[in-house]
């Protein structure tokens, strides 16, 4: 991921097998229009389809995280630093969002992989 650019990591992942929210999820980033890649992430040892997306504001995020029952969202900026984001605003700083090998995004066991590329946070 070479693209300076600023982005957010959602998921509408609920737990259940039923992949209903991930494409309502899609659907709604399709129908306005934001540039989104889907990922994998892994996120408190669970794996989940999620999508990195691009122009989508920290706002906008928050209600999509609150409309699909998100605990939070990743922000990651321009020179990668990275936040979760929860519903009520509250934020955390991780650390560095930064390209991993399978093997370490593995035993970090929070990752996000998009194609055959891992990434991960290094924690500050």
């Amino acid at each position: 991921m070479n693209d300076r650019k600023p982005f957010i990591i959602i998921s509408a992942f609920t737990g259940k097998e039923d992949s209903s929210n991930t494409i309502k999820l899609e659907n709604e980033l399709k129908e306005n229009m934001f540039r989104f890649a889907k990922s994998e992430g892994c996120y408190k040892g669970k794996t989940e389809d999620s999508f990195v997306v691009f122009g989508l504001t920290e706002e906008e995020a928050i209600k999509l995280a609150k409309k699909y029952n998100q605990e939070s969202i990743l922000s990651v900026s321009s020179c990668r630093n990275t936040w979760l984001i929860y519903q009520d605003g509250k934020e955390e700083y991780l650390g560095k969002f930064i390209h991993v090998n399978e093997h370490q995004a593995k035993s970090i066991g929070n990752y996000t992989k998009m194609g055959e590329e891992y990434y991960s946070v290094l924690n500050a």
